[in-house]
């Protein structure tokens, strides 16, 4: 193995020591990494066709994780311009960030050289690959010309399924490894997503299985797919990016709201996004992202899910507070990734979730849950 290859396995598996300036902190053993990671079930993540991948390794000597390192898996930061700017390849090639964020302002010609250029920062640092993320949902919101067709335009499992893998090869051609697609919500007459043409047509049934096939379709292109936007917004009449919805359900609107999310779970989505709203009869004080009645109870407890959960951003109009207290209250309601809009939103994410550690508000153990189900996220995925 060379040595870049083999430092890097050193902080993804072996004993791992928390270090604040040097001085230990916990102890962790040599097992505690691969601890709890397991696929999801009905997960497509298990196929031997797809080969080898960047995590295959067999395990190495033992090493150290820093906690700088570990709060830094745990940032997605958006990017300003079309080109990875010097701070942004100095995260990177310190493990300050664990993904990026891409909007249509940092498309061009040049993206997957971009791209490129962040995940060999990552490597440089002898850091794991980068998340490398977007919202390919299709219809009003793409990020990239081309596939996929608007959701309501899709009507049959088949079609869905060639939709999300024609999805996967244009963003892997890009080095894209996330969509945030599908939106798994039921959507309703008059509400914002319908209006924006977002979501799948049909009941919460069909709306269910439309969405596992197209999340299918990406997967099976090693692209990971978000159910979003967990518990289900589909009656908010306006944009959580800009007002903090509030989802007045009755105990059985909420269940059909939560059928497409059960569906896509059952089939091993890779990632859950949770919403920027209230949802009383869940939470009545904090939205999704600051919630851990829904993260915690409601997602992974009741409904099982095993994978990455991920935030809506947290530099929305819709929520208050400083960014970094932010990124700290949704880490410990179980969120995974912090996801940032911005390159100063994910800097202050870093530099809060490090001080929230050192300070002992939130533990390294919390941090290394989430960055073993990273781990086993990231371990099949294109790059």
């Amino acid at each position: 193995m060379k040595q870049k290859q083999r430092s890097a396995a050193l902080k993804l598996i072996g004993v791992v020591v928390l270090c604040v300036c040097s001085v230990p902190i916990a102890l962790f053993p040599a097992a505690a990494l691969d601890a709890g990671v397991q696929q999801a079930p009905g997960s497509s993540r298990a196929d031997p066709a797809r080969g080898p991948q960047p995590m295959d390794s067999p395990p190495p000597p033992p090493g150290e994780v820093r906690l700088s390192f570990l709060a830094g898996q745990l940032v997605m930061a958006g990017m300003d311009g079309t080109q990875p700017d010097a701070e942004l390849l100095r995260q990177a090639r310190e493990g300050e960030i664990g993904g990026v964020l891409l909007f249509s302002r940092n498309v061009s010609p040049g993206l997957p050289s971009s791209m490129q250029a962040l995940q060999d920062a990552a490597r440089q640092g002898d850091d794991p690959p980068l998340l490398i993320a977007t919202d390919q949902e299709g219809g009003a919101v793409s990020r990239l010309p081309g596939p996929p067709r608007s959701p309501r335009q899709i009507g049959s499992e088949a079609l869905a399924q060639s939709e999300g893998a024609a999805t996967a090869a244009l963003l892997a051609t890009n080095h894209v490894n996330v969509d945030l697609a599908p939106v798994a919500d039921v959507v309703s007459p008059g509400g914002f997503e319908a209006a924006q043409g977002r979501g799948f047509p049909g009941s919460s049934e069909r709306v269910g299985a439309l969405a596992s096939a197209f999340a299918g379709g990406l997967q099976g292109g090693r692209v990971a797919a978000t159910a979003k936007h967990f518990p289900g917004i589909g009656t908010l009449t306006l944009d959580t990016d800009h007002t903090l919805g509030q989802l007045q359900l009755s105990p059985a609107a909420l269940q059909d709201q939560l059928v497409p999310f059960r569906r896509l779970i059952e089939h091993g989505v890779d990632l859950v996004m949770l919403a920027n709203a209230v949802c009383p009869a869940l939470d009545p004080a904090q939205p999704a992202v600051f919630s851990r009645n829904i993260a915690e109870g409601l997602l992974r407890h009741q409904l099982g899910f095993g994978g990455v959960v991920i935030t809506d951003d947290l530099e929305a109009q819709s929520l208050r507070g400083d960014v970094g207290e932010r990124a700290v209250r949704a880490v410990e309601a179980g969120a995974d990734v912090v996801l940032l809009a911005s390159a100063a939103g994910g800097r202050a994410a870093y530099n809060a979730l490090l001080a929230a550690v050192q300070s002992g508000r939130l533990s390294g153990e919390r941090l290394l849950q989430s960055y073993r189900r990273l781990r086993a996220l990231k371990a099949n995925l294109a790059y």
